[in-house]
């Protein structure tokens, strides 16, 4: 399970990628990760209890973070960080309007703008995207106020609940994967530093074993100063 979890963090990182740059790889892998399973628990729960729009909006939500670990791979990170920043936002937000405030989607918002923190390389870059998910929330939220959910959801105050459990695991994990990824770059430079500094002392030991020492030259100066016609 590890290695398979491992595989799939690590699609699309290229040998020529800064750490930097692969950490943000696995994490853009990481939220398509946990995307694609919470999309096919609501598709399975909307399917078994009839509500089919529904289903087909998650089954879309399937195919939309599956895409985030094609793109990566085919189209580098630049592309898959601004295609999942844009459209995992937009998939919450229509499944917000399809089923009312009541369902409770509004919270995968939460997920959805926390990764744009972590995902883009400069402060300006972050905050573009954080707008635009909080400009689809907003949209969404007045599309609650002036169109009918296509359903209205009997089990709405379970789900609530389920969907607040949902955003609470799914960040947690994403903060699990960035917290997991700090460390291991930690240890690789820790690791580097380590062989640097060995690498220090070892050429030290040479260059002590191989250079006369002090003894050495004051005894041959006073020797040169004893006879100084001596060649």
């Amino acid at each position: 399970m590890q290695k398979a979890f491992h595989k799939i963090l690590s699609v699309g990182i290229k040998a020529n990628y800064s750490e930097a740059k692969t950490e943000k790889t696995k994490l853009v892998n990481g939220i398509s990760f946990i995307g694609v399973p919470i999309c096919i628990f609501y598709f399975a729960l909307f399917g078994l209890t009839g509500y089919h729009y529904h289903a087909l909006v998650f089954f879309l939500g399937i195919i939309i973070f599956s895409l985030t670990l094609l793109f990566n791979k085919l189209l580098g990170l630049n592309f898959a960080r601004i295609y999942i920043s844009i459209f995992a936002p937009i998939c919450f937000g229509y499944v917000n309007i399809v089923s009312g405030h009541e369902a409770g989607f509004y919270m995968g918002f939460i997920v959805t703008t926390i990764p744009s923190l972590l995902l883009f390389d400069t402060i300006k870059q972050s905050i573009f995207f954080i707008v635009i998910s909080l400009l689809i929330l907003a949209l969404s939220i007045v599309g609650n106020v002036f169109i009918e959910p296509v359903a209205i959801i009997k089990f709405a105050m379970a789900l609530h609940l389920i969907n607040l459990f949902t955003v609470i695991m799914a960040t947690l994990t994403v903060v699990f994967i960035f917290k997991k990824e700090l460390n291991e770059s930690k240890a690789k430079t820790d690791e580097k530093q380590k062989e640097i500094l060995d690498s220090i002392r070892y050429a030290k030991r040479i260059q002590q074993a191989l250079m006369p020492n002090e003894k050495y030259f004051e005894r041959n100066l006073k020797r040169l100063k004893d006879n100084p016609d001596k060649d």
